[in-house]
């Protein structure tokens, strides 16, 4: 590495920050492979360590899921799964703060552009395009403007159907997971983890893991491969029951497809979401498409350019 930092990689349920001397660790949230774990042990152990702990978070899985606040971290990014796009959150994409708290010593160190504060209310300057700040000859990309138009996309997303609407989606989502995963027992595969949101790693042979990607790339279906015995699959708010039986289809082969079944869910009890989110008033207002129309009539009336009067 450039600057002489040394990455380990590793199980955050067998990894010791003290023995490692770490300075800093990143944690999935849920994991890449969809296991859910209670992260708590291992913070405590890298604060003690004196380590800096940050969250990679699913915002849609957020809605369920205990936030990362509450969890006992300092810092945390974000990642789109489902919600409005697929997306990295590069900046200047709105920043998770999930109604957490700032923790000292890195209070200060908050990424928010902060433009006026009367006591605990504070305006947040949190959409631009940062070519303006850059020379032209020196401005060669829109990375920053397409950014900002996905800021806007995910914001408007959770304007328009609200912290109601959202978890109805997230447990949408949920819910036809955790239908695939029982109907993956009933054929006999074995999940890596047995608690997730909206992704499964399914074990299977290795001889038959090229069928089962034929099968489905056949319905039109993408999987991935995460090694040579294993297949993940994620599902979104677009995925249907008719989905989830064409996914156990290509791992049925020719035996039948299994009936889908009601399933209490997956996410552990000590994980789900307890604390209230999205409480301010312009996210409980404009669930129509005519309000939302002149929600963002409004806005633009409000917006300073050169060919305001």
């Amino acid at each position: 590495m450039p600057f002489g930092i040394q990455i380990v990689v590793g199980d955050p349920a067998t990894f010791d920050p003290a023995k490692q001397k770490i300075f800093g660790a990143l944690l999935q949230y849920p994991a890449t492979d969809g296991g859910l774990r209670d992260p708590r042990p291992f913070i405590e152990k890298a604060h003690a360590a004196g380590a800096l702990v940050v969250m990679a978070a699913d915002i849609l899985g957020l809605t369920l899921l205990t936030p990362p606040g509450e969890l006992g971290r300092i810092a945390r990014w974000g990642r789109r799964s489902a919600s409005a796009c697929r997306s990295a959150t590069a900046a200047p994409t709105p920043p998770l703060r999930d109604q957490d708290r700032a923790r000292p010593p890195h209070a200060r160190a908050d990424h928010r552009r902060l433009g006026g504060r009367a006591g605990p209310t504070a305006l947040r300057m949190a959409l631009q395009t940062r070519e303006q700040h850059i020379r032209r000859e020196k401005a060669t990309s829109n990375i920053c403007t397409a950014q900002a138009l996905l800021a806007i996309i995910s914001g408007m997303y959770a304007v328009y159907h609200g912290p109601k609407g959202l978890k109805a989606i997230a447990q949408h989502v949920h819910g036809l997971t955790a239908l695939l995963a029982r109907g993956l027992g009933q054929l006999g595969y074995k999940l890596r983890h047995e608690e997730f949101f909206d992704t499964v790693a399914v074990q299977t042979e290795p001889a038959r893991i090229g069928g089962v990607l034929a099968a489905a790339e056949a319905r039109k279906i993408n999987l991935r491969r995460i090694d040579d015995r294993t297949i993940g699959i994620s599902l979104d708010e677009t995925t249907t029951p008719e989905d989830v039986r064409d996914v156990l289809a290509a791992f049925a082969g020719a035996r039948p497809v299994p009936e889908l079944e009601g399933d209490d869910g997956r996410i552990p009890r000590a994980l789900v979401r307890q604390s209230a989110y999205l409480a301010h008033p312009v996210f409980n207002t404009h669930h129509s498409e005519t309000e939302m129309l002149r929600y963002m009539r409004l806005l633009e009336s409000r917006d300073l350019s050169l060919t305001a009067a």
